[in-house]
Protein backbone atom coordinates (compact mmCIF):
# COMPACT_ATOMS: atom_id res chain seq x y z
CA UNK A 1 0.00 0.00 0.00
CA UNK A 2 1.33 3.44 -0.92
CA UNK A 3 1.04 6.46 1.27
CA UNK A 4 0.27 9.84 -0.23
CA UNK A 5 1.60 13.16 1.06
CA UNK A 6 -0.77 15.34 3.02
CA UNK A 7 -2.84 17.62 0.84
CA UNK A 8 -1.91 21.27 0.66
CA UNK A 9 -4.52 23.27 2.47
CA UNK A 10 -5.41 26.90 2.98
CA UNK A 11 -3.83 26.98 6.43
CA UNK A 12 -0.29 26.46 5.08
CA UNK A 13 1.94 29.49 5.17
CA UNK A 14 4.78 30.53 2.88
CA UNK A 15 7.20 33.37 2.57
CA UNK A 16 10.81 34.27 2.01
CA UNK A 17 13.22 34.23 4.94
CA UNK A 18 14.95 37.63 5.00
CA UNK A 19 17.38 37.08 7.86
CA UNK A 20 18.49 34.44 10.34
CA UNK A 21 19.93 35.40 13.74
CA UNK A 22 20.81 32.37 15.86
CA UNK A 23 17.64 30.29 16.05
CA UNK A 24 15.36 33.15 14.97
CA UNK A 25 14.04 33.53 11.43
CA UNK A 26 12.82 36.86 10.05
CA UNK A 27 10.32 36.59 7.21
CA UNK A 28 9.10 38.96 4.53
CA UNK A 29 6.60 41.26 6.23
CA UNK A 30 2.90 40.53 5.67
CA UNK A 31 3.26 37.14 3.95
CA UNK A 32 2.84 34.84 6.94
CA UNK A 33 -0.05 34.75 9.41
CA UNK A 34 1.76 33.56 12.54
CA UNK A 35 -1.55 33.00 14.36
CA UNK A 36 -2.06 29.94 12.13
CA UNK A 37 1.28 28.37 13.11
CA UNK A 38 1.96 26.19 16.12
CA UNK A 39 5.07 24.50 17.55
CA UNK A 40 5.86 21.27 15.73
CA UNK A 41 4.50 22.36 12.33
CA UNK A 42 6.61 21.12 9.42
CA UNK A 43 8.80 23.56 7.53
CA UNK A 44 10.02 23.11 3.93
CA UNK A 45 12.87 24.98 2.34
CA UNK A 46 11.86 25.43 -1.29
CA UNK A 47 14.15 28.24 -2.39
CA UNK A 48 17.66 29.44 -1.62
CA UNK A 49 18.65 32.78 -3.21
CA UNK A 50 22.37 32.21 -2.58
CA UNK A 51 22.24 28.76 -4.18
CA UNK A 52 20.19 30.21 -7.07
CA UNK A 53 22.96 32.78 -7.74
CA UNK A 54 25.63 30.07 -7.76
CA UNK A 55 23.59 27.85 -10.07
CA UNK A 56 22.84 30.69 -12.49
CA UNK A 57 26.58 31.23 -12.97
CA UNK A 58 26.91 27.64 -14.16
CA UNK A 59 24.53 28.12 -17.09
CA UNK A 60 25.12 31.71 -18.11
CA UNK A 61 26.97 32.40 -21.33
CA UNK A 62 27.41 30.16 -24.31
CA UNK A 63 26.44 26.56 -23.85
CA UNK A 64 28.41 24.34 -26.21
CA UNK A 65 26.10 22.58 -28.62
CA UNK A 66 27.03 20.01 -31.22
CA UNK A 67 27.55 21.50 -34.65
CA UNK A 68 25.61 20.23 -37.64
CA UNK A 69 28.09 18.85 -40.19
CA UNK A 70 27.39 19.87 -43.78
CA UNK A 71 28.57 18.65 -47.15
CA UNK A 72 29.29 21.89 -49.00
CA UNK A 73 29.55 22.32 -52.75
CA UNK A 74 31.08 25.52 -54.13
CA UNK A 75 30.71 26.44 -57.80
CA UNK A 76 31.49 29.48 -59.89
CA UNK A 77 33.91 30.99 -62.37
CA UNK A 78 35.72 34.27 -62.92
CA UNK A 79 33.11 36.87 -63.89
CA UNK A 80 30.25 34.79 -62.45
CA UNK A 81 28.64 34.49 -59.03
CA UNK A 82 29.98 32.24 -56.31
CA UNK A 83 27.35 29.61 -55.42
CA UNK A 84 27.35 27.56 -52.24
CA UNK A 85 25.00 24.62 -51.75
CA UNK A 86 24.51 22.64 -48.53
CA UNK A 87 21.60 20.55 -47.24
CA UNK A 88 19.43 21.46 -50.22
CA UNK A 89 19.92 25.20 -49.72
CA UNK A 90 21.64 27.17 -52.47
CA UNK A 91 22.88 30.74 -52.20
CA UNK A 92 24.67 32.85 -54.79
CA UNK A 93 26.74 35.97 -54.30
CA UNK A 94 25.75 39.32 -55.70
CA UNK A 95 29.45 39.99 -56.33
CA UNK A 96 31.22 38.06 -59.09
CA UNK A 97 34.48 36.17 -58.74
CA UNK A 98 37.59 38.00 -59.88
CA UNK A 99 40.85 36.66 -61.27
CA UNK A 100 43.21 35.62 -58.48
CA UNK A 101 46.84 36.60 -58.88
CA UNK A 102 48.01 35.54 -55.41
CA UNK A 103 45.43 33.52 -53.44
CA UNK A 104 42.80 31.63 -55.44
CA UNK A 105 39.91 29.99 -53.63
CA UNK A 106 41.33 26.59 -52.82
CA UNK A 107 39.59 23.75 -51.02
CA UNK A 108 41.65 24.53 -47.90
CA UNK A 109 40.76 28.24 -47.95
CA UNK A 110 37.07 27.46 -48.50
CA UNK A 111 37.09 24.93 -45.65
CA UNK A 112 38.83 27.37 -43.27
CA UNK A 113 36.26 30.06 -44.04
CA UNK A 114 33.31 27.70 -43.68
CA UNK A 115 34.52 26.68 -40.22
CA UNK A 116 33.84 30.26 -39.10
CA UNK A 117 30.07 29.87 -39.48
CA UNK A 118 29.47 30.26 -35.80
CA UNK A 119 28.44 27.56 -33.39
CA UNK A 120 25.69 25.90 -35.44
CA UNK A 121 27.46 24.40 -38.46
CA UNK A 122 30.76 22.95 -39.57
CA UNK A 123 31.89 21.55 -42.89
CA UNK A 124 32.17 17.77 -43.11
CA UNK A 125 33.24 17.81 -46.77
CA UNK A 126 33.93 20.71 -49.09
CA UNK A 127 33.60 20.14 -52.82
CA UNK A 128 35.39 22.87 -54.75
CA UNK A 129 33.96 22.92 -58.27
CA UNK A 130 35.24 26.40 -59.11
CA UNK A 131 36.36 26.87 -62.69
CA UNK A 132 39.67 28.70 -63.02
CA UNK A 133 41.72 30.70 -60.54
CA UNK A 134 39.07 32.94 -58.98
CA UNK A 135 38.80 34.69 -55.67
CA UNK A 136 35.91 36.28 -53.86
CA UNK A 137 36.73 39.93 -53.04
CA UNK A 138 35.45 39.80 -49.46
CA UNK A 139 37.30 36.48 -48.73
CA UNK A 140 40.82 37.83 -49.29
Amino acid sequence: MCSTPAAISDHEQGGRVWEVHGDRFYFERGHIDFSKLKPGDRVWKTSDPQLDRVLKKTFQGNIPRPKTPLDITVTGAVGKSLTIEASGVRVSSAVTLQTAYKRPLTKKLLRNNSDDWGNRFCSRRTHNLLDGQGFFPSAS
